[in-house]
């Protein structure tokens, strides 16, 4: 295996034994032995989504072995065993750390025995890697031996490619040496998933496999019938060789990263096909809780703290979905695996999500203008309505006010009709009325509201947390933009009322205004 970076790992890291083991009736024991390796410890880690967690820290016996044991069976996986020194940090010396050195990896399988031994050398822990009384891990490491063989061999191919360019016969001699390699890891690799349809280690080769796509279909003349034919192919046959309720691949570096890969490249990013796709992926989970759990927070959190703008509705679904009370009586899912206080949170924040999101009608506010007239949201008739919320005395809003006003004026007079409706959230009206002046933004197609004392109830129906925010409605009212930088809202209205691409007025981007710290649910 390739060697390590130097990490330190501390005894901090170490998960609870539940996290990799199952109540099952068995036990499982590995023993490790490798010649030159004498240091008293070693770590044992596995892989679970995008992350490695240490589990376990083994101690050196006096016949050499490295023991991992427990009266329990251990869940299924790719483990690894961490080859590491002590160091510990002068300003923390009551803290164990671990410097690691190298590492191998190891195939955990509730299907398969887990009683065996491992012994190899420092010099090259792969090809001298020696085991015994375990089946599937022999296959693994004689299947990474023949690979490693493969690829220097092709490596070896490639080489002399460059000489060939111009030599058709002998280029042609050498992709077909080039093919019969990988004609050879195909047949040596099926015949692994033939033999053992059940084991781990099949249905990693089978998750690993390339979906072969065919030539898309032509007409008489040789020209595309359909140019999106490889990708609706591709897309059709994704999960055609991964059971995604198997959750020995939770502990793979591969598992994660196929779910990624499926949302974030296969499949239109608006939040109405994120969400058809995410629910078929928490269908296809069910089956298994552990999986279904982790599909349902790993996707809650990766909507969460999206930067795409929409992708909030996504996270709105799955915490409605999952960590909402479907009914009084009915117990949210989510509460197999998280507390009541915390299910309650998510649910909360999803539910104010849900009613600002994309598409979705604007919630109507009716409040006091600049000359004490109410003025209602919905009573505006124009093509594109922008709102703006600010705060005459927040530091960020009197870097974003002016350049809003730039783009008020800039856009009085646009090929669509847009309007600005503007609400102050905070101070008096008199100090407002003199910043409404002082910045500008009484003009003719602006109309400037302050409601102080959230009577409207604004902050919570758009779900203010800070300011300055930005949406933009389409003629109907509906949410089309949100939460975007005066550049952006300068491109949009650009490219919609006046139909052109680009910005029109803000040529530099807005610092970047956060609302805190990620969310991170469980």
């Amino acid at each position: 295996m390739k060697r390590l970076n130097f990490l330190f790992l501390t005894t901090l890291l170490l998960a609870f034994t539940t996290i990799f083991a199952q109540n099952k009736k068995g036990s499982y024991e590995v023993k490790v032995k490798i010649n030159g390796y004498t240091y008293p410890h070693a770590l044992i880690a596995y892989y679970f989504g995008d992350k490695q967690y240490v589990v376990d820290t083994l101690h050196r016996n006096s016949e050499g072995y490295y023991v991992l044991k427990a009266d329990s069976i251990m869940r299924g996986g790719i483990y690894l065993f961490a080859m590491v020194k002590e160091k510990r940090d002068p300003k923390t010396p009551q803290k164990l750390a671990f410097e690691a050195l190298n590492y191998f990896e190891f195939l955990m399988d509730p299907k398969d025995n887990q009683q065996f031994t491992l012994e190899t050398d420092s010099t090259d822990l792969v090809k001298k890697m020696k085991v015994k009384g375990s089946k599937q891990n022999e296959i693994f490491y004689k299947d990474i031996v023949f690979i490693s063989g493969q690829r220097q061999k092709a490596e070896a191919i490639q080489a002399q490619m460059p000489a060939a360019k111009d030599k058709p016969e002998e280029k042609k001699a050498l992709e077909a040496q080039m093919k019969a390699l990988d004609t050879e890891v195909k047949t040596a690799r099926q015949k692994i998933m033939d033999e053992n349809k059940d084991m781990l280690y099949t249905a990693i080769l089978k998750a690993s496999t390339e979906i072969e796509i065919p030539e898309p279909p032509r007409d008489e003349n040789g020209k595309i019938i359909d140019s999106t034919f490889q990708y609706k192919f591709f897309k059709k046959h994704y999960w055609d060789n991964i059971d995604i309720a198997d959750d020995r691949l939770l502990r793979t570096p591969l598992y994660q990263g196929k779910i990624m890969y499926y949302l974030d490249k296969m499949v239109v990013q608006s939040p109405d096909s994120l969400i058809k796709e995410c629910r078929m992926l928490f269908d296809a989970a069910k089956p298994n809780k552990e999986v279904f759990k982790y599909m349902v927070v790993t996707l809650l959190n990766k909507y969460a703290n999206s930067k795409i703008m929409g992708h909030d509705g996504v996270y709105a679904y799955i915490a409605i979905t999952y960590y909402c009370y479907p009914a009084p009586s009915i117990k949210p899912i989510a509460l197999e695996w998280t507390d009541s206080t915390q299910c309650a949170k998510i649910c909360e924040r999803g539910e104010k999500i849900w009613n600002i999101r994309l598409n979705s009608p604007a919630p109507p506010v009716t409040i006091q203008s600049y000359y004490d007239k109410w003025e209602s949201l919905y009573d505006i008739k124009a093509d594109y309505t922008v709102l703006y919320i600010w705060d005459y005395d927040c530091g960020h809003c009197k870097k974003v006010t002016p350049k809003v006003v730039q783009v008020a004026k800039a856009y009085q007079n646009a090929k669509k009709k847009v309007q600005f409706y503007t609400i102050e959230s905070n101070g008096t009206r008199e100090i407002w009325k003199g910043k409404v002046k002082e910045y500008g933004l009484d003009l003719p197609n602006v109309i400037n509201t302050a409601d102080p004392s959230r009577a409207s109830g604004f902050d919570k129906k758009y779900d203010i947390l800070s300011t300055p925010r930005i949406l933009v409605f389409d003629k109907d009212k509906k949410i089309i933009a949100k939460h975007i930088s005066a550049k952006q809202l300068d491109e949009l209205l650009n490219h919609f009322a006046n139909e052109k691409e680009g910005p029109l007025v803000i040529t530099e981007e807005d610092e970047e205004h956060k609302e805190g710290e990620e969310d991170k649910h469980e």
